[in-house]
Parts: C-alpha cells; structure tokens; sequence
C-alpha cells in the first residue's frame, strides 16, 4: 500500500495513483489510441522550479499480453530490414549472489514532430521517418528488453501512443513536458514533447514524482556563450542541432560567467489546469527571438521515487534532458548541477539514485566531470562495456545532416556505486550494424541508440 512516509522532496500522490485498478474485458486494445489527457504545464517556484506531478493519474488500461503485442509489432515490420541486434554482456559479480536485477532501458526516441519536420536526417528515407513507420520500431525495442524502468527523452506521444500501450502492460508513466517545446514550431505537431518515466508496477511501488524546470543559476565559469566552435558554427558533437531550441548565445549578448541566470521566466501562457489537451495537431508558435537568456527554451526533468517491492529499498529515477547544440557547453553543466542539487536537498534521501538521460555533452564536458565527481557517488554504467572499466562508448548517436555527419557519446545511465552493482550492460552496435546512412534508419527509429543496464542493489 502507499506509504505516506516514503521519501520526500517531491509532491507525495495520493495511493489510488499506485494502486490504480486495471479494468479487464472491452474490445481487444491495439495499445495505440486513448482519450486525450490533460498535459499539467510546468508552473516555476523559484530555485528548482518544482511541477505538480507531471501528470494525470493512469487511466485504467485493458491488460495486454506483452509477447503478443511484441509479435504484433513484428507482424507491422514484416518485409522491413531486421532491427540492430545486440549483444548483452553479463559482468562478473564479486560474490556471485543470485539477484534479481533491476532491467533500466534510457532513450531519447526523437520527437516525431522534429525527426520528420526540422531534424533534416538527409540520409533517411522520408517513409522511415513517418509515425506509422517508427511506433512499431520503438514499442518493438521496448518490448524485446523488457526494462523494469524506461526513461525517454523527445516524446511527443505519450498520451496517444506510449501510455496506452505500457499502461496494459503493467506500466505506470509520469511525463513532463516542455513548457515551450520546439515541436510547437513545427506544422502539424503533436504537442509538445518532453521526458517521460514508466516503471513496472509488480517491482515497484510508487513514492512520488516532481516534474522539474531546470534552471542555470550560480555555476561560475569562464566560458563565454557564443555558437562558434573553433571557427565553425555548429560545429561539435551537438553542433547544428535544429531541436536545441531557443537563441544561441552570441559573443557580448549572454555570457557564462553571469550568476544569477535563471531561465523559464518568460514562457507562453501555460494550459490552464482542468483543461485538456487534444491530440495535434497544434497551432505553430514563432520561435524565441532576443538576446535574454530569460527567453532560451528550457529544458525538463522527472524525478520519481520508487520502493522496490522484492527488497523494500527506495529509488530515486531522473529522466533528463539537457541543452543541445555547441556553444550551450556551460548551460548543460548548469542545468546538470540544478538537478543534482535537487536531488541532493531531499529530507529523506533515498537508498540508491538512477539518473538516465540525454545530457547532449562529450565525457569531455564539464556536466559529465560534474556529474562524476558529485558527492551522490555517482558513476556512469556504460564504462563497464570497455576493457579498462573507466572509457564511455565511442557513440550513443550518429547521424547524418546536410550540416555533415555528427558522432559522439551523448546519453548516459548515471548510477549509486554504492549502493547498486551492474550485473549486465546491452552492448553498442558495430558501425556495419548501424550503416553508412547511420541513424534514423529503416530499421532503427531513431538518431539515439536505446541503453540497457540490469543493477541489483548491493547488501
């Protein structure tokens, strides 16, 4: 049952958000329609810029047979090339315990709105780029993993899409959107997208979740914003990036070494509460101009507080996405930094932390280094896939723009070391298995590659 004592820090739901029956019988569900849901906007109170929780409760979901779904996406893909297949690798435990690990998939799945209207993946066969060509890729990818937790970024359909399918599987989603989201700039979106969180309700008891607006203030540094890198604009692992949304920063316009920067404060009006969004498509709104970093698009966050049902520990799940494009190197760290402060300030700190996302930052960038030497001891899952246990991946996105190619390790899975072990880490795909034309693909939905890490918690 709820426990009204669990961990704090965010808004605490009430139980019948985890306890929420699921209704049998009715037409047989294809996992892919629900009725509109209302899209909670993000309201900003201060250092931290707390939401109420992200989302509506789940409505009650028809249960689903996760292999026949599975085959069903399969059927969909019959006569498409065969999705990457990957290898998972098993880490040596040091006690050798049997475990019952904790199966955690982070993903930016590429919003729909911009992957087929702004992201210009020359390289892509625009059918590929269709929804109806990419829903059954990306549940096909959730489903073959079968994660006990999801984080994804860049989502446009939860409501229609994401949340029906899960939610009869027995997933409980939280979804934060962005208040202004770059999607509403394109023709014919879906509404905004944002982050959203799912996790297996028969592992986990929900505690609480906080949508976050995260915020860049008090983070000295001597850089200076400016959109040229070395020379070229755009240029860099996140360089020309049309979903970084906003202004870049030119040279006397915003500076890094400013404190005080706070961004969100001039957002459109918010949906007022009780009202419902409908499915796009939605009215295209013009892009930010000026030079205020008041005016930048900011970014989001859901943080949500899990007790695993197995071992009575708690939780703490980020699902995050930071700043993209070259030139936003100090922003990233700063919104880096509010998220892990707000994470540290709960009165009642949880027994481990889960921080999973697109942070748009090389290992090389002063997030990660943030991120690495945090006093939450964090460390990052995916170094144990290299033989020395300490390098990243050489790429979690590779894609292909008419500004050129763009490679780079961008997303991570950010882990308690100690207090979680990883037993098992889904290796990265070859560059023969991803292909010249690189990512978006026929056969792979979107320009992230899907991580998977199995944790147990340690004793």
């Amino acid at each position: 049952m709820h426990d009204p004592d669990g961990a704090a820090g965010g808004a605490v739901l009430p139980p019948e958000l985890d306890e929420l029956p699921v209704e049998a019988g009715g037409p047989a569900p294809q996992g892919l329609l629900t009725l509109p849901q209302e899209l909670l906007p993000v309201q900003g109170t201060g250092r931290g810029q707390r939401a109420p929780p992200p989302c509506p409760p789940d409505p009650p979901a028809c249960p689903l047979d996760r292999d026949q779904l599975l085959r069903q996406c399969e059927e969909a893909l019959r006569g498409r090339p065969p999705r990457l297949h990957r290898k998972f690798v098993q880490l040596r435990r040091e006690d050798g315990a049997p475990r019952s690990p904790i199966r955690v998939m982070q993903w930016n799945i590429l919003a729909q709105a911009l992957g087929e209207g702004v992201d210009g993946f020359v390289r892509c066969p625009p059918e590929a780029l269709s929804w109806s060509w990419r829903k059954p890729l990306i549940l096909e990818e959730i489903l073959s993993y079968r994660p006990h937790l999801l984080c994804l970024q860049e989502v446009d359909h939860f409501h229609d899409a994401l949340r029906p399918a899960l939610a009869g599987l027995g997933y409980a989603g939280h979804f934060c959107p962005k208040p202004w989201s770059p999607c509403l700039q394109v023709p014919g979106n879906n509404g905004p997208d944002g982050c959203a969180l799912f996790y297996d309700r028969s592992r986990f008891q929900l505690l609480d979740s906080t949508g976050l607006r995260l915020n860049a203030m008090m983070v000295p540094t001597n850089q200076v914003g400016s959109n040229q890198v070395g020379g070229q604009p755009g240029r860099g692992p996140t360089g020309g990036d049309p979903k970084g949304g906003g202004l870049a920063p030119e040279a006397g316009q915003v500076r890094a070494d400013q404190v005080g920067v706070q961004l969100g404060t001039h957002l459109a009006p918010p949906t007022p509460p009780g009202r419902a969004l409908e499915p796009g498509p939605y009215p295209v709104r013009p892009p930010l101009v000026g030079p205020s970093p008041d005016l930048i698009s900011p970014q989001v966050a859901v943080v949500t507080t899990l007790r695993c049902r197995d071992s009575g520990r708690s939780l703490a799940v980020a699902s995050v996405h930071l700043k993209a494009r070259a030139g936003w190197e100090w922003l990233r760290s700063a919104q880096g930094c509010d998220l892990l402060r707000h994470l540290a300030a709960r009165p009642r700190p949880p027994d481990a932390i889960l921080v999973c996302g697109d942070f748009n930052a090389a290992p090389a960038e002063d997030v990660y280094r943030r991120f690495a030497a945090s006093p939450l001891g964090l460390d990052s899952a995916c170094k144990q896939l290299s033989r020395d246990g300490l390098s990243e991946p050489e790429f979690t996105s590779w894609k292909i723009r008419a500004t050129g190619e763009s490679r780079g390790t961008l997303d991570y899975v950010w882990f308690s070391r100690r207090a979680l072990a990883v037993d098992g880490v889904l290796e990265l795909p070859s560059e023969q298995q991803v292909g010249p034309d690189r990512l978006p693909s026929r056969s792979y939905p979107s320009d992230h590659l899907s991580l998977v890490c199995d944790f147990s918690f340690r004793d």
